[in-house]
This record gives C-alpha cells, structure tokens and sequence, in this order.
C-alpha cells in the first residue's frame, strides 16, 4: 500500500506518494542532488546523513536543512523560456504552452498573516483561451484568495482548491479543466493539491504535488508580480521576464512528478 510524506526545505512543502519498495534515501537525493550539505530532521529527530534515515512511515514529516559551503553551486538550466505541459498518457493530446501568467483582478492582496489558496489556469475543454461563466481566461491566469474568503462556498471537491474554483466559476471543476493548486499556510509555500495535480485530466498523475517547474513558476511569479504588489499596476508578466538568471539545486526542490514540463 503507498504511504504519504511530507517534504519541507526552506519556505516550501511538498505531500509526496511513495509506492511499495521505493527507496526513500534514493528518492530525496534525486530530489535535492548533493546531499552532502544537508542534514535531515525526521520526525522530530535530527539526522546527519541519509544513510542513518529511520524507518519511513506514512505520514512522516522530513525537514531539509541545507547549510552554506564555499563550493560553486550546480546550475539547472536558464530561465526565462516558455514552458510545455504535455500529456504522459495521450500523446494526442494538445501541448499546452506557459508564455506569461496574469494574477487575476479578483485576487485578494498579499497579507503574510492570512492563509492564501491559489490556481493556475492551464486549459478548459482543450482551449487555452476560453471564456467560462462570464470570466474569460487563458494559460498562465492566476487567482488567489484568503482561504478565510471563500470558506462559506461548499464544494464537494475540497474544502480549499475546490471551493476557490467555484466561488470564482461557479460550478464544481471537471476533467474539462487543467490546473493546479498551491497555498500559502503560515508563510509557508504548499505545492500540493488533490483536486488539481491529482486529477485524471492526461495531463496529471495521482500525486498531490506539483513538478519541479510548476513549483519555480509559481513561487517566482508570487515572489516577483505578487507578494510585492506589482500586480496591481500591471498583472501580466512574460515567462521571459521572470528571474532571467540562472536557477540552482540549492534554491529548489525538483519534485518528480507529473504533469510532465518541458523548456523549449
């Protein structure tokens, strides 16, 4: 039976599914590559090395704490290109690709002592540009909102992500829509959601979690249009534009999971 843990590094978290006979030490050094500058706290007990990890049980909460050395750190690659989700499952399935994203008007402002739920906006019914209960949308739209905001909308898809959907669309989400949902929890940056990244839509698997670039996407397009309120003079900022240096292992957490994205 897969078991659920938890994997948190710096200001984010992240819910991953393990299946039976995964090697939990392999699976977090693919994760954060050099693992020499790390310790680990498991559960509450602080570990040195990976090769002293205890036995790993559901539910089990890993802390990643990665401290400074003087060696050069690994570039992953350049940002600021647009980025492609393509289906693992159906290959037929249209390429969807991420050339800006657009916080939406009706999002709420950044408040650090408020819980904030969020979505991004991939396609509704094959479209990337489509307008869905007088709201019209394309890849890259943005919305969040103070949990504490649309905690009076019942969904029966989810207490947060589900009711977000619907308190903005007016209708419970459906395999039509492709997205994924993120959080803002205590200051704390949560990647993670079974009603989006978890949904049969041939663009997801079953894990709650986001890739590794939908993780960069979002923290950056939080951290640069935003938490700093640029967002209000000009909601829309190009892929191209956002952090056009180079991103590094030791600034991010790579998730291996689906949906699959690629950088042309």
């Amino acid at each position: 039976m897969s078991m659920t843990i938890t994997v948190c590094k710096e200001d984010e978290e992240h819910t991953l599914t393990i299946d039976p006979g995964e090697n939990v030490s392999d699976i977090l050094t693919k994760m954060l590559g050099n693992t020499h500058d790390c310790t680990f706290t498991v559960d509450g007990e602080q570990i040195s090395s990976l090769k002293n990890l205890p036995k790993i049980l559901n539910n089990t909460r890993i802390v990643v704490t990665r401290y400074s050395t003087r060696g050069a750190p690994v570039s992953l690659g350049p940002r600021g290109f647009p980025w492609e989700l393509k289906s693992p499952k159906n290959p037929s399935r249209p390429i969807i690709t991420i050339e800006s994203v657009h916080i939406s008007c009706s999002s709420d402002s950044y408040d650090a002592n408020e819980n904030m739920a969020g979505l991004i906006v991939y396609s509704f019914d094959g479209k990337q540009f489509f307008e869905l209960n007088g709201h019209r949308c394309r890849t890259g739209y943005i919305l969040i909102k103070a949990t504490k905001n649309i905690e009076n909308v019942k969904s029966n898809q989810g207490i947060v992500h589900g009711s977000l959907f619907k308190w903005f669309f007016g209708m419970e989400p459906d395999n039509r829509f492709v997205g994924a949902g993120f959080a803002l929890h205590n200051g704390i940056f949560k990647f993670n959601s079974g009603v989006f990244n978890a949904r049969d839509d041939d663009y997801h698997d079953n894990s709650k979690a986001m890739s590794e670039h939908e993780t960069r996407l979002i923290k950056d397009t939080m951290k640069e249009l935003y938490m700093n309120g640029k967002w209000k003079q000009n909601p829309t900022l190009s892929v191209k534009d956002i952090s056009t240096n180079p991103f590094y292992s030791s600034d991010s957490l790579p998730i291996q999971n689906h949906p699959k994205t690629t950088m042309n």
